[in-house]
């Protein structure tokens, strides 16, 4: 019985980037408020929707800004419930 040779697609980046920067995905599933970097990517999502903070960053000096967690600045906070796994 003769295998086929499986095809592997490959992707190469067209521009290389120094840093990259993401959100969508909160460091709150990773129990942090802080953001997380791997490798030249960093995650500035901090939860802010999900009564997090809200996260700035500097990206040439890499200074970090957070607020306070929304529901200590907005006593009415209707925040998205987060659910960690």
């Amino acid at each position: 019985m003769q295998m086929k040779e499986k095809k592997v697609d490959t992707f190469e980046m067209i521009t290389h980037f120094k840093s990259i920067y993401i959100g969508h995905t909160s460091t709150l599933n990773w129990d942090t408020v802080q953001p997380m970097t791997a490798l030249n990517i960093t995650n500035l999502d901090t939860g802010a929707g999900s009564n997090g903070k809200l996260t700035m960053l500097n990206i040439d000096t890499k200074q970090i800004w957070q607020s306070d967690p929304l529901d200590t600045l907005y006593k009415d906070c209707k925040c998205i419930a987060h659910i960690n796994k």
